[in-house]
């Protein structure tokens, strides 16, 4: 599918619907008992922490605002209230390449703190791929890692990986939420 012939200058409204064509495509393509360990690791954990740069960093902001909204502890690398990880805890880092040199350097330090480590990627055998836990695979192509047989995204950069990272984190949510019901809204922000 590419962005050419009649798609072509029909506007944003057509374009979104070609992307979440793509998209469930791509979603349908992600291993299933990968989101399983995910969501039991999340379960087990004393708390999440979270990872990642630019807009995958952006996605995992949602998928940890809403893990908190559910009750879970939750921090974002790089806040200034985020504290020390520890054994018990998790950090999920979400990188299409998997190689984004200060992750992987969050990446190494996690086992020996004692901690768990979870990545969502386009690259499996990355570097922090290697030392992860578990790996939730999403097969499409981004800028950083074309070809390798993935599919090819009709839009720029790694929009299709990020947008699939806050899918992936709005279904995990869900699912926590259908195995232990929770209020979304007893947490949510009241200071607005």
């Amino acid at each position: 599918m590419s962005l050419t012939g009649d798609a072509c200058g029909e506007g944003a409204k057509r374009n979104a619907v070609l992307i979440a064509r793509e998209l469930e495509e791509v979603l349908s393509g992600v291993d299933e008992s990968s989101l399983e360990k995910l969501e039991e690791m999340i379960l087990a954990s004393q708390r999440v922490f979270f990872s990642g740069a630019g807009r995958s960093m952006l996605m995992l902001k949602s998928f940890a605002m809403r893990l908190m909204q559910i009750g879970f502890t939750v921090y974002v690398k790089g806040e200034v209230v985020t504290p020390a990880i520890t054994g018990g805890d998790l950090l999920i880092i979400g990188s299409g390449s998997g190689e984004t040199p200060g992750l992987v350097i969050d990446a190494g330090k996690v086992h020996s703190l004692g901690a768990k480590l979870a990545l969502i990627t386009t690259n499996p055998s990355s570097t922090i791929g290697q030392l992860a836990d578990v790996v939730v695979k999403v097969p499409v192509e981004t800028a950083k890692k074309p070809g390798a047989g993935e599919r090819k995204s009709i839009q720029p950069g790694a929009s299709a990986f990020e947008q699939s990272l806050l899918l992936i984190g709005d279904g995990i949510v869900m699912r926590l939420i259908e195995k232990s019901p929770r209020d979304v809204m007893s947490l949510h922000a009241n200071l607005e």
